[in-house]
């Protein structure tokens, strides 16, 4: 992992709306604390297994030797994480997390409705390759 990084992002690989989140974390996160790893891969695979999890609906956002966040929790965490206007998102972190949650999921279920499914991952580009964990 870059020294300069102290998170990472799990996510749906095969998602194009997650690719496009994804993408708008990388041109937030000008300090490049938060790296990507897709659910699907060679990262993800030992952090799930330990932790008994399925995450085919979910994004992760660990901060290793700390903690770990799902569903909304990772939506708010991520947005503490890159600070500036982004706190405003954690406003909805007030409200109870069965309901912020739901909202997720709703969403999460219907990514592939809102967007194509690609069928493997796509590489991502040059100038931002080391972000990216298998």
């Amino acid at each position: 992992m870059n020294t300069n990084t102290d998170s990472i992002v799990f996510y749906d690989g095969h998602c194009s709306f997650c690719h496009f989140w994804v993408r708008y974390i990388i041109r937030a996160d000008r300090q490049k604390r938060i790296q990507f790893a897709p659910l699907h891969g060679k990262t993800a695979a030992p952090f799930l297994s330990e932790r008994n999890l399925n995450a085919n609906d979910s994004i992760i956002f660990w901060h290793p030797g700390v903690a770990y966040y799902t569903e909304s929790g990772a939506v708010f965490e991520i947005a503490r994480t890159l600070g500036g206007f982004h706190h405003l998102l954690r406003i909805f972190s007030i409200l109870p997390r069965p309901l912020t949650d739901a909202v997720y999921t709703l969403i999460a279920r219907a990514r592939y409705r809102l967007s194509k499914r690609y069928a493997t991952c796509p590489v991502p580009p040059e100038s931002v390759r080391e972000r990216f964990l298998d």
